[in-house]
C-alpha cells in the first residue's frame, strides 16, 4: 500500500475534463488563487504522499490582495469543509494528508508600504489560526530568516539582494524537520 497513489480530487482545475485549462504560461501556482491547479496536477498524484507544504500568499501581497482574500484562499485548499481540500485526499491507506501552512517571509517592501502591513497581518493570522483553516501545523519562515531589526530577509541570507545557500538551506531544514515530526510542531 506504501506505493498506492492517492485519490486524485475530481472537478478541480487542472483536472482531466472539457474546458479544464492549466493557469497561463509561466504562472505556474503564481498565488493563492490559481493554487489548485499545480497542487491537483504535481502534488496530490505522487505516490507515497504524506505531508505538503503549502506557502503561499506572497504574490498575492505583491499584486495588493488583502488579507482575508488570500486567508480564504487558503482555507479553501486547505479545510476539510471544503469539498476539494487537501484534507480531503486519502492516501492509499486511506489516511489522510497531513498539511503544513507557512507564513510569508519579508519580500523587501517598505516598513510603510500597506503590503508589507498586510503580510506582516496575514503571518500573525497563519501562526494564530492554522488549525481553524484545517492545518496540522504552520512553519514560521518568516522568523526563520527575517532580520530581527527590519522587515527585510536576514542579511546573512542574501548575496547581492538574492537569498543565498544558507537561505535555502535554513529553508530546507525547517521543512525536513516540519514534515517528519509528528504531531506536527510549530516551528
Amino acid at each position: 500500500m506504501g506505493g498506492a497513489r492517492p485519490r486524485r480530487r475530481a472537478g478541480l482545475p487542472g483536472t482531466a475534463g472539457p474546458g479544464i485549462t492549466a493557469p497561463p504560461s509561466g504562472t505556474g501556482a503564481a498565488s493563492a488563487g490559481t493554487a489548485w491547479w499545480t497542487l491537483d496536477r504535481h502534488v496530490v498524484s505522487q505516490p507515497g504522499l504524506r505531508t505538503v507544504v503549502v506557502a503561499l500568499g506572497a504574490n498575492d501581497i505583491v499584486a495588493g490582495a488583502g488579507k482575508h482574500q488570500i486567508v480564504a484562499q487558503i482555507k479553501g485548499l486547505v479545510h476539510p469543509t471544503s469539498a476539494a481540500s487537501l484534507r480531503n485526499v486519502r492516501r492509499g491507506d486511506r489516511s489522510v494528508i497531513h498539511v503544513i501552512i507557512a507564513t510569508v517571509p519579508p519580500l523587501g517592501l517598505a516598513a510603510d508600504d500597506p503590503r508589507e502591513v498586510r503580510r506582516k497581518q496575514l503571518n500573525e493570522t497563519l501562526v494564530s489560526e492554522y488549525v481553524n483553516l484545517g492545518a496540522d501545523g504552520v512553519l514560521d519562515l518568516a522568523g526563520m530568516v527575517a532580520d530581527s531589526s527590519s522587515n527585510t530577509i536576514n542579511p546573512d541570507l542574501v548575496t547581492g539582494g538574492v537569498p543565498n545557500a544558507r537561505f535555502h538551506d535554513t529553508i530546507a531544514r525547517a521543512v525536513a524537520a516540519a514534515v517528519t515530526a509528528f504531531p506536527p510542531l510549530e516551528l
